[in-house]
């Protein structure tokens, strides 16, 4: 851009800036603009230079030829997802579709575990948290007892756990992949836990809460240290996910009819897309893209996770849309963790 400064000897004089920098008065010179910052232009990770940045990809994607998008190295990834008689699974540009378990009785909330090729879910008429193989052999319920509303299910698949939150006795549990060694993890100060997402390569996990005072908390896998991360604003914060290349999560608040983001810490947080979100329920994130479930709408939507541009329906006419997740196995690269238990 040019800009005229009347300043001592350049009085008169018209100064070129280039874009990727701004004028500092004081100094009479120019200033690189942090791009990654300011205007977030990469998919996922971004470097400052000196008059440009750059983008790059986490492990297992690749920069795509505009070099600001990220693809994922996998052949073409479902989305699956809970629609309480059946779970489906659903290609992520619409075209395929089929049933991977039939005849349940009320799935809400499921999730899965890549390299065992194991999928959980939790059913609110049988007060169970279930657990199949994908190919549906082996159906068995893994916690049968003590359970009120089971919800929020999620998998831990560095550790082999899995972890479920229940609205009625108002706890986090956690237990082997077959139900075993199973104990609470949080059980004091929940209002009505509604969704829960896991990063174990950074021991923590993220929870929706929308009870009367409506947050989102984090803790570490064990319980520990847990934080409120988002306070204000919120009124019905449902499902949540997190793109785990930006380390960024986001969530569906079904009362303000809007998509929102912000960092694991909660800072950075903005809107992402607050028009035509009737009632939305789950959501999830899959390279530029969100998909979520909406109950008014009984269908599935997409839209860019940066803008909320692209607003698309993917599928629709379902019965009771409930929780969604991409099935894909980027998610579960391996890194170098040992679990440690913070508390006593």
């Amino acid at each position: 851009m040019d800009l005229d400064r009347n300043i001592g000897k350049n009085r008169g004089k018209r100064i070129r800036i280039e874009t990727s920098y701004f004028w500092k008065d004081s100094y009479l010179r120019c200033v690189d603009v942090d791009e990654c910052k300011v205007f977030s232009p990469c998919s996922q990770g971004c470097d400052n230079f000196p008059g440009t940045f750059r983008c790059y990809c986490a492990r297992g994607y690749y920069l795509r030829p505009d070099n600001y998008s990220c693809k994922a190295h996998d052949p073409l990834p479902s989305i699956v997802f809970a629609n309480r008689l059946d779970i489906r699974q659903i290609s992520v540009d619409g075209h395929e579709y089929s049933a991977i378990m039939e005849d349940l009785q009320n799935a809400i909330s499921l999730d899965f575990h890549y390299y065992r090729d194991l999928i959980f879910w939790s059913d609110v008429s049988l007060d169970v948290i279930m657990r199949a193989f994908l190919n549906g052999t082996e159906v068995t319920g893994i916690v049968r007892w003590g359970l009120r509303k089971p919800g929020g299910v999620a998998v831990d698949w560095i550790n082999d756990h899995v972890y479920w939150m229940d609205g009625i006795t108002k706890r986090i549990e956690v237990a082997e992949l077959d139900g075993s060694n199973r104990h609470p993890i949080v059980w004091s100060g929940l209002q009505k836990p509604r969704a829960l997402v896991l990063y174990p390569q950074k021991d923590l996990m993220v929870w929706t809460d929308w009870g009367e005072n409506a947050t989102i908390e984090s803790a570490f896998l064990d319980g520990s240290g847990r934080r409120v991360i988002v306070r204000e604003g919120l009124q019905w914060p449902n499902g949540i996910t997190m793109d785990y290349p930006t380390e960024t999560i986001y969530w569906v608040d079904a009362r303000q009819h809007k998509i929102e983001a912000a960092l694991l810490d909660g800072s950075n947080r903005k809107t992402i897309l607050e028009r035509s979100l009737p009632h939305p329920f789950a959501i999830t994130v899959f390279e530029d893209n969100l998909y979520w479930t909406d109950w008014r709408t009984r269908s599935i939507h997409m839209a860019n996770k940066r803008t909320g541009r692209d607003h698309t329906t993917i599928h629709q006419s379902l019965a009771f849309p409930m929780d969604i997740r991409r099935w894909v196995f980027e998610r579960e690269y391996r890194f170098p963790l040992v679990l440690k238990w913070h508390g006593s």
